[in-house]
């Protein structure tokens, strides 16, 4: 009996590889372990970038997995937030397990004409991303380091979408041979590298914005943010003007942590959960939360209000404030969208933060009385508002 296969449509694929899986230091439980894992870290990307776990096509590979993305899934997510988020879960669940239990990720992207039926996914893109995924260990390529982040090849169709769009930035990509049976053609690769100790410690630059509807505050609030800053061992080393009208700057802080201010912000960074966030931004930011009485009262004058001062992002709506720890994902999703920095209105939503996942405090032009509580890294004030805002998944 003749039935009619569903039309392909347009759609981007993500396939994923467990390197050494089948290494003989590895029992079967510790291949159970990584096969749990994968799914873990993968659904966790997917929260933080915003992506529906439920609405995308899911195959198991044994060690690895296919996933074909609904249409319309913005690349630019795929290509730069995804990476990212998956580098955060790979980190904290590494973290944890013992060496034979240790994820190493290379993932493979492509997009292209795709049906999907009952016997599962079909369509030369399907094929084409494996061949990718085979690129680096066909050309020898091998991570120079220890590293949480996955080696990441994308084909020459999708980095010239993305690089055409200017949704990804070029550097850290080389070229790299894809070879098939019929033909052979060209990826593009990105391995991570580990930055050697000296050198991460170099990497110290934290981004600062102020954006204030009510321009007339702006030099109590920059006064009260470069004051925060210097509580948690950072100084202000440059700044853009102005743009005038509503009020928003631009400004670039380094971090110097005399011995007592990184102390103080170490024993800080053990009050909060640092999630996705990196330790260094863990710990500055950690000691921000817990300081954050003056630059609430500064920004008491304006009804709406967005701050963000490394991974610490403050946003007034209506004498509404939601204060939130950025994850790696949101912060490269700002990053790449630096117009949210001047919507108090869209930056919540286009960030998926939930009034679970945020501090809201109301605040009236008479100051509230702030309270600090240093084990939970929650600032509470009276009235108390916990006003909610609905997910939407960010756009590139």
């Amino acid at each position: 009996m003749h039935t009619s296969r569903p039309e392909a449509e347009n759609r981007l694929v993500l396939v994923t590889d467990l390197e050494r899986f089948a290494a003989p230091h590895r029992s079967s439980r510790d291949r159970l372990s990584l096969r749990q894992g994968l799914y873990d870290v993968l659904r966790q990307a997917f929260d933080a970038a915003g992506l529906s776990w439920a609405n995308s096509y899911i195959e198991d590979r044994g060690d690895g997995a296919l996933i074909v993305f609904p249409a319309g899934t913005p690349p630019g997510v795929l290509v730069n937030v995804v990476p990212e988020a998956l580098t955060a879960a790979l980190t904290r669940r590494n973290a944890v397990h013992p060496s034979e239990q240790r994820i190493d990720l290379t993932i493979a992207l492509h997009g292209g004409q795709v049906a999907i039926d009952e016997d599962g996914a079909h369509g030369a893109v399907v094929f084409e991303a494996f061949r990718l995924l085979d690129a680096p260990r066909l050309e020898g390529v091998t991570r120079s380091s220890v590293s949480n982040a996955p080696i990441l090849v994308i084909s020459e169709w999708l980095y010239d979408a993305v690089l055409h769009r200017k949704a990804v930035d070029p550097a850290g990509f080389r070229p790299v041979a894809v070879r098939g049976k019929e033909h052979q053609s060209r990826g593009w690769i990105r391995v991570p590298r580990q930055a050697a100790p000296a050198e991460a410690a170099s990497r110290t630059d934290l981004p600062v914005t102020i954006y204030l509807a009510n321009e007339r505050v702006h030099e109590q609030v920059e006064t009260a943010v470069t004051k925060l800053l210097a509580l948690a061992g950072a100084e202000i080393v440059d700044k853009d003007e102005p743009v005038l009208g509503s009020w928003f700057r631009r400004l670039w802080a380094k971090v110097i942590s005399s011995p007592a201010a990184r102390d103080a912000a170490i024993s800080a960074a053990h009050a909060l959960d640092a999630r996705l966030v990196l330790s260094q931004d863990a710990t500055i930011t950690s000691t921000m939360m817990q300081n954050l009485g003056p630059v609430l009262t500064a920004l008491q004058p304006t009804p709406d209000a967005v701050l963000r001062v490394g991974a610490l992002l403050i946003v007034k709506v209506d004498n509404v404030v939601a204060v939130h720890q950025l994850t790696a994902a949101q912060q490269l999703t700002l990053d790449h969208q630096p117009h949210l920095l001047t919507s108090p209105h869209d930056i919540l939503r286009a960030l998926n933060i939930t009034a679970q996942d945020r501090q809201a405090i109301e605040t009236t032009p008479a100051a509230p009385a702030l309270h600090d509580h240093p084990h939970t890294g929650q600032i509470s004030a009276a009235p108390h508002n916990s006003a909610s805002t609905d997910p939407e998944a960010p756009t590139s």
